[in-house]
């Protein structure tokens, strides 16, 4: 361009058809660049992509829920593959999961369809993951990580980010395996995507050679290994040095509560239930709670005050909600958070009667509240059932739950007035424990006495003894 200019230009300035040639050479440049911008936009979101393969052989229901995680996690709804058989159902194959031929078929379609990444709606091992990736040349992701993705989204507190990140370390210390490069066929990296390192650090040295250690030379050192697998475990005990001061945390702010004689209610249910939905029409805070209709929109326990038909006034605190087959790592990660589940009075349990699969949910959900310690007694006696949006064939569903609706602002004080009986009993329940257990110790502090009488009669040294 600007050897055109020197080669046209006369006395500094340019002939009239020169200027036109050089605008339309400018124009044209410019075009060329918004076209390449444009394709370059186009295929990164083409790459954005994810696409969902489902084992036929699972539930139909499963396959919808792990097309709305993708969604949740992409904002757009994902391309699904169902391979195998529903009829003829097989063991999964311990290097594929799937048999070569549905491997095949699958990278077929992934050739086509060209996705970013591949959301395989099952629980995998490191080793049928890594060989998946080198089958289909995508990354792939497990139902775990697909969560645990979302969960690294959705964190916006310190104390979610660091539950995340220790949930992800659990994960990943599980498949420290190599990354196959799908062009070259070599090892290049860690991780699910080709991450140089799974924790990293500054100065790494060169780690990982047969003839050389940390240091520039010299001296049989860690492999990489062994490099990756210290820096996880020094970094998980950090991170749970942190997460018991969050929960000690907690405690101190739950024993607060308790000594001001208000009762802790816990709103527990199925993701999107509908859970920060109640807790907003109980509360009338319409500002405070945020309600959004996506998985796991809720990470922080969210607690209101809230006064029942009687006075009395109790906190209730939302909390993250829970799906099937959630990971274990979760579990445990987000314990600090779940303790407000755990340490409750009461348990409100939220299901959304609209969904055609509403006892899978009940079932998966009690299923997550025995894991994190509650007993059946505590299941039967202290936790209500609220039904949203129920109709009458709904509402058979669970004779004993609360039919409420918070689109139509019915049932709202039916529900307290549940929540008011149940505390009511517990209440009741509790004095008459009390009244027992001091009963049996009068009674245990006399048969002592007269024992001791007795004992003192036999040896001779009560006071009625002859000498």
């Amino acid at each position: 361009m600007l050897r055109l200019q020197g080669l046209l230009g006369i006395g500094g300035g340019l002939w009239a058809p020169a200027k036109t040639a050089l605008a339309a050479l400018r124009r044209q440049e410019a075009g060329f660049a918004a076209a390449a911008a444009a394709a370059a936009a186009a295929q990164q979101r083409r790459h954005a992509d994810l696409l969902v393969v489902h084992p036929a052989a699972s539930p139909r229901h499963s396959l919808q829920e792990a097309i709305r995680l993708a969604e949740s996690l992409e904002g757009t709804e994902p391309e699904s593959l169902c391979i195998g058989s529903a009829a003829r159902p097989r063991r999964p194959s311990p290097a594929t999961f799937f048999g070569s031929g549905q491997v095949d078929a699958a990278a077929a379609h992934v050739a086509v369809r060209q996705p970013g990444r591949v959301v395989v709606n099952a629980l995998l091992s490191g080793v049928q993951q890594r060989n998946l990736e080198r089958a289909w040349g995508r990354p792939v992701l497990d139902r775990v990580a697909l969560i645990i993705e979302i969960f690294s989204q959705r964190a916006r507190t310190a104390e979610a980010r660091l539950q995340v990140e220790l949930a992800s370390l659990e994960y990943k210390a599980s498949r420290l395996v190599r990354v196959v490069d799908a062009s070259t066929g070599k090892r290049t990296a860690f991780g699910l995507e080709g991450d140089v390192e799974i924790v990293s650090a500054r100065e790494r040295g060169r780690s990982g050679s047969s003839s050389g250690g940390l240091g520039a030379g010299g001296g049989q050192g860690e492999s990489e290994l062994q490099l990756q697998r210290r820096r996880i475990t020094d970094r998980r005990k950090l991170l749970l040095q942190r997460l018991e001061e969050v929960r000690k945390t907690r405690a101190v702010q739950r024993a607060a509560r308790r000594r001001s004689g208000k009762p802790q209610v816990a709103i527990v249910g199925y993701t999107n239930a509908g859970k920060s939905s109640l807790l907003r029409a109980l509360s009338k805070d319409a500002e405070g709670v945020g309600v959004e209709d996506r998985l796991f929109a809720t990470l922080d326990p969210t607690l209101r005050r809230v006064m029942l038909p009687g006075g009395r006034d109790v906190v209730l605190s939302d909390t993250v909600g829970f799906i099937s087959d959630l990971p274990h790592a979760l579990v445990e990660a987000f314990r600090a958070t779940l303790e407000e589940v755990t340490e409750a009075d009461l348990l409100l349990h939220v299901l959304d009667a609209s969904s055609p699969h509403v006892l899978q949910q009940r079932t998966a959900v009690l299923e997550v509240l025995r894991e994190l310690g509650l007993s059946d007694a505590q299941l039967q006696d202290g936790l209500i059932e609220a039904l949203l949006d129920a109709d009458a064939a709904a509402a058979g569903y669970r004779p004993t739950a609360v039919a409420t609706s918070v689109l139509r602002k019915q049932g709202l004080q039916q529900v307290l007035a549940a929540v008011e009986h149940k505390l009511e009993v517990q209440l009741a329940g509790q004095k008459q424990t009390s009244r027992r257990s001091a009963k049996r110790a009068g009674a245990e502090r006399e048969a002592a006495a007269a024992a001791e009488d007795s004992w003192m009669w036999a040896s001779g040294s009560g006071t009625g003894s002859s000498r």
